[in-house]
């Protein structure tokens, strides 16, 4: 009997952390230059830039400094179009479950991750 309330408890513990706010993954790079090379040299990039989601409410927010200016578009898988934002901090409540791709763009970066809800 003991054993049985101590494996509940921890399947509790378990799924109640799954429904918490995770990190999503971001792929970021430097834009290709034109005028310079062949393009090549789309190396990945760190930015201060966080985005994560809520499972239970299905919130993504996107969070960055203040004075880093981009824009953020998240499409369904279809590309269907679902929230854009001319600024970075953002919070966007996604309309149904699914694969979502969130795409962001700075002057001089990108920015691309997939969230399945």
């Amino acid at each position: 009997m003991r054993q049985l309330s101590i494996v509940l408890l921890c399947l509790i513990g378990i799924l109640s952390i799954s429904a918490e706010t995770t990190s999503v993954g971001m792929d970021f790079k430097k834009k290709k230059n034109s005028t310079i090379g062949n393009g090549m040299g789309r190396a990945p990039m760190n930015l201060p830039v966080e985005v994560s989601f809520d499972d239970a409410t299905g919130v993504l927010t996107v969070s960055a400094p203040e004075d880093m200016e981009g824009y953020v578009f998240v499409y369904n898988v279809s590309g269907a179009p679902e929230g854009t934002s001319q600024t970075l901090n953002v919070t966007f409540t996604l309309p149904k479950s699914g694969v979502h791709v969130i795409a962001l763009e700075g002057e001089t970066w990108t920015g691309e991750g997939k969230i399945i809800y």
